[in-house]
């Protein structure tokens, strides 16, 4: 995932009340949160360079088809100079099962101009064993809150093919349209929460 500079311009008189500045949500959004999933309490918060080894190996227990649905390489794991630039792009989240054992990772595009109509791009991976336990969905919502609050009213995110599980999860945003071809599916969330809905922000979240 490349970001650019961190910087949203919209247009004059767009910006809404809940915007915040960039830096105050980028920092907002970064914050250390908790998941509670079954007896286990899950800890997010924003990525660090030194996460990399625990980042690849995440990445190395995820099967070959979560492989596929989120980097459409042939179900082959990001390279170690990919996930080191990624790690420091200025929204990725890692969600910890323990001091040093990443489980799932999502990620934002805050870049210096919304992509297209204040639409912006969004990334999830859980690692197998952790899902289908409201991990990818209480990502997907504190990111989705976290655009909101950048100023962003879509988001779109691509699998290698239409996921059912990933269009469910974007659907608890907001209208979604999938559209398919030969290289992969492309799903489009119209957000329709607010700012504050599924942000976590620091504050503790209870999955």
């Amino acid at each position: 995932m490349s970001h650019p500079a961190t910087r949203s311009v919209h247009p004059a008189g767009s910006r809404r009340r809940d915007v915040l500045p960039v830096d105050r949500a980028v920092d907002l959004a970064r914050r250390p949160w908790t998941l509670q999933v079954g007896d286990q309490r899950l800890v997010v918060r924003g990525a660090r360079p030194a996460d990399l080894e625990a980042v690849a190996t995440m990445h190395g227990r995820c099967s070959r088809a979560t492989l596929l649905q989120r980097y459409q390489t042939g179900g082959r794991a990001p390279s170690l100079p990919v996930l080191t630039d990624t790690l420091v792009q200025p929204l990725v989240l890692v969600v910890f099962s323990g001091p040093r054992q990443a489980v799932g990772m999502g990620g934002l595009i805050v870049g210096r101009q919304p992509l297209a109509e204040f639409t912006t791009e969004a990334s999830l991976i859980v690692e197998d064993g952790w899902q289908s336990l409201g991990i990818g969905r209480a990502l997907a919502k504190h990111l989705g809150a976290s655009m909101r609050y950048l100023g962003y009213g879509q988001v779109t995110t691509s699998s290698a093919a239409a996921s059912l599980p990933l269009t469910r999860v974007m659907e608890s945003l907001g209208t979604t349209r999938v559209q398919s071809s030969r290289v992969g599916a492309r799903i489009t969330t119209r957000l329709e929460m607010s700012a504050s809905e599924g942000f976590a922000g620091g504050n503790g979240f209870a999955g």
